[in-house]
């Protein structure tokens, strides 16, 4: 019996030293487990940081590509613009050589009108000089 009660004392110290094992490994997986909640929770953190970023780029790329839009259609706005601009310039100096032209044509048609008057006012003279003569 003392051998039994013996070898039983030892089990029940072999299971207190497993049970003690036990709680210590226990004890070390929660503080592992706790460590890597935390560790879980702070990347859970940072992916959600990350995730505002790449919104906020995808915005400000979204936002880039309408101001990026806006100014081509303002450049070919300013194009057509500067295209009818000049179009209205070769008019205009079109315009301007006809009048030119046309200028020219009356000053031509004056000179030769004065120059008609001339001639008919020395003609005129020269018969009052002749009536003046007889």
């Amino acid at each position: 019996l003392t051998s039994e009660a013996h070898n039983l004392e030892k089990s029940v110290a072999d299971w207190r030293l497993q049970a003690h094992n036990l709680s210590t490994e226990a004890q070390k997986l929660r503080s592992e487990a706790h460590e890597l909640g935390e560790s879980v929770e702070e990347r859970r953190r940072e992916a959600d940081q990350l995730g505002r970023s790449v919104e906020e780029k995808r915005l400000e790329a979204h936002n880039l590509t309408s101001e990026a839009h806006n100014l081509e259609k303002s450049v070919a706005d300013w194009r057509l613009q500067a295209h009818n601009l000049s179009s209205e310039t070769q008019n205009l100096k079109s315009e301007a050589q006809a009048l030119e032209r046309s200028v020219g044509e009356r000053r031509k048609e004056a000179d030769e009108e004065l120059a008609r008057e001339g001639e008919r006012e020395e003609r005129r003279r020269v018969a009052e000089g002749r009536v003046a003569v007889l």
